[in-house]
């Protein structure tokens, strides 16, 4: 994935293929054996229509259920931690102001027990991975990232969160 936001181009738009979606809808079905719960918070009102975008593009796959909005960031955490959301996305408009709501945001995520059990990722029309990984978190997708690009990596990470929690801690060994 480039590290330079990209501007929106109709690939990263455009509906996936049948293929695609059978692809990733059989991987999940098969690896995890049920949906992958999906979180989607807004720092602010704006951008609802490129939110409401990346909703439709998250959807596309029978596999992800995307957690309704809710009038509140602290809402929308408590209902990923009821629900134990695999992944947590974060919407990062543009301007420094809301990178500090967004860092500031790191910190109820972890008090919640989220950030060990989900990813948790920044998006948004300006996100570069370095900048998301600067601001710890753990990804950072541009608002361009192609659907098919962002839905294999979203995938591929809850099937990896989900063998770890599988796999579980092991037995203490008495020597």
């Amino acid at each position: 994935m480039p590290d330079t936001p990209e501007t929106t181009t109709t690939s990263a738009i455009a509906p996936l293929t049948s293929s695609e979606r059978e692809a990733i809808d059989g991987l999940l079905r098969w690896q995890l054996g049920r949906r992958v719960t999906v979180c989607l918070l807004a720092l602010t009102d704006t951008h609802a229509d490129d939110i409401a975008g990346l909703t439709e593009r998250l959807t596309g796959i029978e596999e992800i259920r995307v957690l309704p909005p809710v009038p509140s960031v602290e809402e929308g955490l408590r209902q990923a931690a009821q629900t134990d959301a695999e992944i947590v996305l974060v919407w990062l408009a543009s301007n420094d102001e809301r990178e500090l709501a967004a860092t500031a945001l790191l910190e109820r995520i972890e008090a919640l027990g989220l950030r060990d059990r989900s990813l948790v990722a920044l998006i948004g029309p300006q996100v570069t991975r370095d900048q998301a990984h600067k601001m710890l978190f753990e990804e950072g997708y541009p608002a361009s990232t192609p659907t098919a690009q962002l839905l294999w990596s979203l995938a591929r990470e809850a099937i990896a969160r989900d063998e770890l929690r599988r796999r579980g801690s092991s037995p203490p060994c008495y020597l």
